[in-house]
């Protein structure tokens, strides 16, 4: 603490002077004389040689001298108690006017942040107002992006310097969310290429109540020492950022969120326009359908393609999820579309589709397929089964249900893979159901799948019943099976019965 000045408490016409005179004008016959630290005369008779000298004391410093006869003792006394409850009011004084200083800060940096949404610019009105309050060369602003252990420089005021990864003091900073001082070091241990010069710091961590995201970085050259009341102030800025940048950051996720999923609406919107509109019709024959995302967008999907005077009935579903496996079946109902109706068998038109795919998928991802060509004035379906879930077919003569078994392998898997086709008479009452793996492998609560056999059970009880019955009761079986819990896989049916 800097030495307690005497003579500004003893200002001659000051209230406590006038006080002081009073008490020694009372003590004439003493001769005491009060005196500072050099020893010149601030009240009361002029010092004699060989007179006892008492040191008047102040927070454990001395700050003068009361000399003279014996009560100079109790004068010393007396007056280092006044001198303490005077520094005391000066202590909460300066107390007071850091605490406005901080809290003046604080507003203007609230103000400025509440108009700054976003990271960069909050970053740069910290940094600005943290000098202007704090004077310093250089300040820096380093964030740990969400899940990332590595800081980024967020932003720069004055020089930018290339700060070193390892560094000891931030490493601190952020490892004990305390603020710290490194006043005239080396700056080799702290940045990169600093050409041995000295220099200062202050550190402080960006902290909220759940996690520490960077910290705010001050620096300066060696002739500036940055004092705990600084730091003290810097780590106030710190905390108040830090939430600012906290939501700053939630609110730019939101934003890019919300741009997703436009752009995932935007793509469930493109997909299902590339799915049929409308049941086509022929006399004697119904068809009905069901496709059901698990998410936006689908890697499931379901054609109807015109063959003069047939008619080409397709279910797919891709080996994955999301938007890739969206994508990917477009580029699948392409090859097909552009694959079939060439007048060629089936089993060759499906084996060039599965060339065309091998060719330009490069992402490894594979799609399972069931092509039926429907004959419908003779009942006639020819099909093949690349590798999907065999498709229920009820036959009304036999009253029982078969399994349209694989004909070949998943598309995409082998570009020199043949395919063979079987062909299957459908009569009145004949019907056939095709589904894709997301209705036998939904869940129950209790992690059971619905399986194949229930699948056969609600068909065989619906057998008589016109197809939107038919798929209907399907839809309610699954939702009692499943109490209603989220598909984690896409649904798509597809039904054809012959009346």
């Amino acid at each position: 603490m800097t030495a307690f000045s005497l003579s500004r408490l003893l200002k001659p016409n000051g209230d406590f002077y006038r006080l002081t005179c009073g008490i020694l004008q009372g003590l004439a016959g003493a001769g005491i004389a009060i005196l500072d630290l050099d020893g010149r005369l601030l009240a009361g008779s002029e010092p004699q040689d060989g007179r006892q000298r008492y040191p008047v004391w102040v927070e454990d410093q001395v700050a003068g001298w009361v000399a003279g006869g014996d009560p100079a003792a109790a004068v010393a006394a007396w007056i280092s108690y006044a001198a303490g409850q005077e520094a005391q009011k000066k202590s909460m004084a300066a107390e007071l006017i850091d605490r406005y200083r901080e809290l003046n800060l604080l507003y203007h940096l609230s103000e400025h942040l509440v108009s700054s949404p976003d990271t960069l610019s909050i970053s740069k009105v910290a940094l600005a107002e943290a000098v202007r309050m704090i004077p310093a060369a250089t300040a820096i602003l380093l964030s740990r992006p969400s899940g990332q252990e590595a800081l980024e420089k967020a932003a720069v005021l004055g020089q930018d310097y290339a700060v070193i990864s390892s560094c000891c003091l931030i490493d601190r900073v952020l490892q004990s969310g305390r603020a710290e001082l490194a006043n005239a070091v080396s700056a080799e241990d702290y940045f990169d290429q600093a050409n041995g010069r000295k220099i200062s710091l202050a550190c402080a961590p960006l902290k909220t109540e759940k996690s520490i995201q960077g910290v705010i970085l001050l620096v300066d050259s060696e002739k500036r020492v940055f004092s705990a009341g600084e730091l003290k102030l810097l780590n106030a800025i710190g905390l108040q950022i830090a939430p600012a940048l906290e939501i700053s950051r939630l609110w730019q996720l939101a934003i890019e969120k919300a741009k997703i999923e436009r752009e995932f609406q935007m793509a469930r919107r493109v997909q299902e326009s590339l799915l049929p509109r409308a049941m086509p019709r022929f006399p004697g024959w119904s068809i009905g359908n069901r496709w059901r995302p698990a998410r936006n967008v689908s890697g499931d999907f379901y054609d109807l393609i015109r063959e003069d005077q047939r008619l080409g009935l397709v279910i797919a579903d891709v080996t994955d999820k999301g938007l890739p496996a969206a994508l990917f079946m477009v580029f699948i109902r392409s090859a097909i579309r552009s694959s079939v109706n060439r007048g060629s068998p089936l089993a060759e038109e499906i084996s060039q589709a599965n060339r065309l795919i091998c060719q330009d998928s490069h992402q490894g991802l594979l799609a399972t397929m069931f092509y039926a060509r429907l004959s419908p004035d003779t009942g006639e379906m020819e099909y093949v089964n690349a590798g999907h879930n065999p498709p229920l077919y009820y036959n009304a003569q036999k009253n029982q249900l078969q399994l349209l078994a694989r004909t070949g392998v998943t598309l995409g898997m082998d570009a020199h893979m043949s395919y063979t086709s079987q062909t299957i008479h459908l009569l009145p009452g004949d019907m056939v159901l095709f589904y894709t793996d997301g209705v036998t492998e939904a869940i129950n609560a209790a992690k059971e799948q619905f399986g194949l056999d229930r699948l056969m059970e609600v068909v065989y009880q619906l057998r008589a019943c016109p197809v939107e019955q038919l798929l209907d009761g399907v839809d309610e079986a699954l939702a009692d099976f499943t109490q209603s819990l989220p598909s984690f896989d896409d649904i798509t049916l597809l039904a054809l019965k012959r009346l």
